[in-house]
């Protein structure tokens, strides 16, 4: 508003000096804002991409979690079908639930008591077979989960912690920075 204003006022004194000094100052100000505004998002994309990378790694270290813990489960209930590991499997549960926070999963129960893990019909944890999350780093250096087993790249359909932290690096920052372009272009 003060940059146009100033040059309201030019239009009305072109000859003015002082009013020209005015314009330049807040022509100044006006690009010192957009410059400080877009160095903020892209600190908000980079501090989203780190988040993102913690909540990828919180989502492997859980899947290796469930897998220990399903082959511990399996073993003390083989000593005998009135043999329940229930706080294994009170823990596993905290950890399938944390999971399904941050991704959208599915799971079941196999007769063995082996909890199988999958993400859009693959298979994260099952059986003796455990399929952590890949990150692959774009030319942008942002992080990028693949299936670590094929390297098909993952899609998590806005659902989820992880998918909510990627959205807003990759579409909401990245509109908003489109947005000030177009501004400053105008």
């Amino acid at each position: 508003d003060d940059f146009w204003g100033a040059w309201e006022e030019l239009y009305k004194e072109p000859e003015s000096l002082t009013i020209r000094g005015v314009l330049h100052e807040r022509a100044v100000a006006f690009a010192t804002t957009v410059n400080h505004i877009y160095t903020q998002l892209d600190n908000m994309q980079q501090n989203l991409n780190k988040e993102m990378l913690n909540k990828a790694n919180e989502v492997n270290t859980l899947l290796k979690d469930i897998f220990e813990l399903n082959n511990k489960i399996k073993i003390q209930e083989a000593a005998g079908p009135h043999i329940k590991a229930n706080d294994l499997r009170d823990m596993r549960n905290d950890k399938i639930d944390r999971l399904a926070e941050l991704i959208p999963i599915n799971y079941y129960e196999t007769n063995q008591s082996e909890i199988v893990v999958t993400l859009n019909g693959r298979s994260l944890v099952n059986k003796d077979f455990f399929n952590p999350l890949e990150i692959r780093m774009n030319p942008k250096g942002h992080g990028e989960i693949h299936y670590s087993d094929t390297g098909d790249k993952i899609e998590l359909g806005n659902l989820g912690e992880l998918a909510g932290y990627i959205d807003a690096r990759d579409k909401d920052v990245v509109e908003y920075m489109e947005r000030l372009d177009i501004l400053v272009e105008t």
